[in-house]
C-alpha cells in the first residue's frame, strides 16, 4: 500500500457541490482502506469513488434521477462503514459485490462495488433499501459475509 493517498469523501463532496459546470472528474480516488478480512472477500484493500459517481448519485448528471435519500451526512459515513459492513452479497454473474451498511433499524445503505478495467475496486452506486428489499436480493445473490452472526465473534465469513 505504499504511496496510497486517501482522500476524504468530504473533499470530493465539496468539489461536487461547488461544481457548476456539470462536468465531473471520472478518475476515481481512494476513500477507504479495508481491513484484511473484508479485503480478502472484496479482492482488494482499497475502495475508490469518483466525483462523477457522487454527482450521479446526487442527481447532478443530466438524464440521471439520482438517489436524493443519500445525503451528504450519509456519504460521509460510508468510508468508515465500508470497513465494517453488516453483510456482503456477491453477484456471481459479474464482478460486483454489494455491501450493506445499517443506518437505522428499518433501512440500510447498499453500496455496489465492482472492479474496473484498471483493476480498481470502485463504487458504482449507493442507495437506501429497506428490510424487504434486502431479503429479495438475498434470494438472487449469495451472502459471502455477515457480521454479528455469532455472539463473541465480530464477523462470520461464508466462503
Amino acid at each position: 500500500m505504499k504511496n496510497t493517498k486517501i482522500i476524504g469523501i468530504s473533499v470530493l463532496l465539496e468539489r461536487v457541490n461547488k461544481n457548476r459546470s456539470g462536468i465531473f472528474n471520472k478518475e476515481s480516488e481512494v476513500i477507504a482502506i479495508l481491513p484484511e478480512e473484508i479485503a480478502l472477500i472484496m479482492g482488494d484493500t482499497k475502495i475508490n469513488i469518483s466525483e462523477f459517481i457522487i454527482a450521479k448519485i446526487k442527481g447532478f448528471i443530466k438524464k440521471n434521477i439520482g438517489h436524493n435519500e443519500i445525503t451528504d451526512s450519509l456519504f460521509c459515513m460510508i468510508p468508515n462503514n465500508l470497513c465494517n459492513p453488516k453483510k456482503i452479497l456477491q453477484d456471481t454473474r459479474s464482478n460486483k459485490k454489494y455491501l450493506f451498511i445499517s443506518v437505522n433499524p428499518l433501512h440500510e445503505i447498499v453500496v455496489e462495488i465492482s472492479r474496473n478495467n484498471l483493476d480498481k475496486s470502485e463504487i458504482n452506486t449507493i442507495h437506501l433499501i429497506n428490510y424487504n428489499e434486502l431479503r429479495r436480493l438475498e434470494i438472487y445473490f449469495p451472502v459471502v459475509f455477515s457480521s454479528g452472526g455469532t455472539p463473541g465473534f465480530p464477523h462470520t465469513c461464508i466462503l
